[in-house]
């Protein structure tokens, strides 16, 4: 049998000039495979990583459907008389089995082998099968496993191979990144180098690992050092050729991107303070104070746990592991969120990767209107350590405003604004009718009365901080889109308890309200003066500016009371989840907040309907238009709202 399969063999062109011992010694470095009839032997398009001989059987050769040839026994698939078929690694056609086929199979890593011990072949074979060697390994690695043959076939010659003896290093800590490197055989050691000088190492790699992207895609130096540990061979890519690579596969990009994510070793911020507070009910909340910019954040259990491991060291690989084995659960996307909200705020240092920016598609000339626009209308002016002139302002007589008497007052006045402003709606409009020149004045005079009113709303919950003896480190003011913007950061009432929580939610809105009856009285004590409609539509601006603040449908003040009044953390997201699972359940908390969404639906169409109306009133407009426009406002402000929410659920 094997006499007649090496005469087979010996008839096949490329060897047919081959001593019989040679012949002999290249059957016996061949696979018999078994292929039914019907089925491919080889596909058209797969890459090129063995080639076939036929001992038994037929087969058909068929390129876009047309069937090119019938191959017998003692025919090749995929040689030709110089060599392989196949000039770019790629299947140029399919082969399929039209009976049962018995044939030899030689893969090309091992074919390369046989021609480096038989020099009598043509170089050009052998450049030929070097380069299929490399493209086989390459696509090995996990990043580059989605490009094409045609793809790295054109790259080969800018990478280069190259050799290290045991126990050299390939790079060193703190040098200039120009190189990563693929390796093909042996093993390589990363270490770093400790500030007393002794060695830790990190993790040894071998082939087909990747060493080296991590300071190429985030442009800066090594991170480690890099040695042989024993005779090793690796394949060098440049800078440039992997930012080609990434810029001209999307795939790729993303393999790559996933793959040195895992790899990043995120360290602790050195200005993070540690709280560690037992509520009543017992239970344990945890808290990171950057005291550098004064940013809070509250930690659950089990990322209380991931910053514990945080030390450096370890890579985002590593911690998912860790918590693998802690937790039972195997979740290296929600470790990656965590830690990159960390690095957002400030609290954990992380590389970004520099070549994310170059994958964005470029804008179109509408893209860089929206980003030449949101860069105007975004003002941010933020001021930190605020919590001192806060403390002495509360001292010296904020305190004043949570007495008794005065916050009995306060509610009184605040609840009989509400008819001044009504009832004094009809002679706004005949002053302003009678003295149209006014009102666009006061339309101007409103935009930085308006931001004076949200920066009182934020200092309502600055100075309710205060009162229960909580600090308030940083205070923001700004203009965002088409509206003015105030911040105060009460992040610390995190670990308060219920009641503190909910009176700082309640404060924004309720000095708003106050404000707005403030306006509304002085609106009706000035009657027939100009400035009465200036107060007016003061007070309407801040009406409408509450009743936005206490919508539960985004994360404004009306959501956190609800969320802290039931003491439920998360509440949207866990009630999106309850509607999507067990909307027949009954859960008190997801209830209520989502009767709550459907009132407020219900409510934002005539709010929104009477802002414009009145507005277009007062500025002149007819009643059949006014009226018009104000539904159509109305019904698309509120459609675009429930836009969101389907979107929301669906996803």
């Amino acid at each position: 049998m094997k006499r007649d399969i090496a005469a087979l063999v010996a008839k096949v062109s490329l060897f047919s000039h081959l001593p019989q011992s040679t012949i002999d010694e290249l059957v016996d470095l061949m696979q018999e495979v078994t292929v039914q009839a019907g089925q491919d032997i080889v596909t058209e398009g797969m890459p090129v990583d063995s080639f076939f001989i036929i001992v038994k059987g037929e087969a058909k050769v068929i390129q876009k459907g047309i069937i090119l040839a019938v191959l017998k026994p003692g025919d090749s698939i995929g040689l030709s008389n110089k060599g392989l078929f196949s000039p770019h690694g790629k299947r140029t056609a399919s082969v399929n089995a039209v009976a049962d086929c018995l044939l030899l199979k030689m893969d090309i890593i091992t074919f390369k082998s046989f021609l480096k011990a038989h020099p009598a072949f043509d170089k050009d074979l052998e450049i030929i099968m070097e380069k299929l060697v490399k493209v086989d390994f390459i696509k090995q690695v996990s990043s580059f496993v989605h490009l094409d043959n045609e793809e790295i076939f054109p790259l080969l010659e800018q990478i280069k191979e190259i050799s290290l003896p045991p126990h050299t290093l390939l790079f060193k800590q703190n040098d200039i990144a120009d190189y990563c490197y693929l390796i093909l055989s042996g093993q390589i050691e990363i270490f770093i180098t400790q500030e007393d000088g002794s060695e830790k190492s990190l993790a040894i790699l071998e082939s087909p690992d990747l060493v080296g992207e991590m300071a190429l895609l985030t442009r800066s130096v090594r991170n480690a050092s890099v040695r042989s540990l024993g005779h090793c061979c690796l394949l060098a890519l440049d800078i440039q050729l992997l930012a080609r690579l990434i810029k001209s596969n999307k795939t790729f990009a993303q393999s790559v991107m996933g793959f040195s994510l895992k790899r990043l070793r995120p360290a602790k911020n050195k200005h993070i303070v540690v709280y560690e507070h037992i509520t009543k009910d017992g239970q344990k909340k945890v808290m990171l104070h950057n005291t550098d910019i004064h940013q809070y954040f509250q930690l659950t259990p089990e990322a209380w746990f991931i910053w514990q491991q945080i030390d450096g060291l370890q890579t985002i690989q590593d911690l998912a592991f860790i918590f693998l084995k802690q937790y039972k659960a195997f979740v290296p996307d929600m470790i990656c969120d965590l830690l990159y909200t960390l690095a957002e705020t400030g609290f954990v240092n992380i590389p970004s990767i520099a070549f994310e920016s170059e994958l964005q598609p470029p804008k179109t000339l509408l893209g860089k209107i929206r980003s030449t626009l949101k860069k105007i209308t975004h003002i941010d002016i933020s001021f930190t350590h605020t919590d001192g002139w806060l403390t002495k302002c509360y001292h010296r007589g904020g305190f004043l405003f949570f007495t008794w008497p005065c916050q009995l007052f306060l509610i009184l006045f605040g609840m009989c604004g509400f008819y001044p402003f009504l009832h004094n709606y009809s002679h706004v409009l005949h002053v302003a009718h009678t003295m149209p020149g006014y009102y666009w004045l006061f339309l101007l005079l409103i935009i930085p009365s308006t931001i004076i009113v949200v920066g009182l709303h934020e200092l309502g919950h600055a100075f309710t901080a205060k009162k229960f003896g909580y600090k308030v480190q940083r205070f923001g003011i700004g203009w965002f889109g088409a509206g003015p913007i105030a911040y105060a950061d009460t992040s610390e009432l995190w670990v308060a308890e219920k009641l503190p929580r909910l009176m700082v939610d309640i404060a924004g809105v309720y000095v708003e309200i106050v404000l707005a009856s403030g306006f509304a009285f002085l609106s009706l004590y000035l009657k027939n003066n100009p400035w009465a409609v200036f107060f007016w539509l003061m007070s309407f601006f801040t009406y409408i500016n509450a009743f936005k603040n206490l919508s539960p449908l985004r994360e404004y003040d009306g959501y956190a009371i609800i969320m802290d009044g039931f003491n439920y953390p998360r509440l949207r997201k866990k009630t999106i989840q309850w509607l999507k699972h067990r909307p027949l359940k009954w859960r008190k908390p997801e209830m209520i907040y989502s009767i709550s969404c459907v009132i407020y639906l219900i409510l934002s169409p005539a709010v929104i309907f009477l802002y414009f109306l009145s507005l277009f009133q007062i500025i002149g407009i007819k009643s059949v238009f006014a009226i018009s426009i104000s539904i159509l406002l109305a019904l698309f402000s509120v459609g675009m709202a429930i836009r969101g929410l389907w979107r929301e659920l669906r996803s």
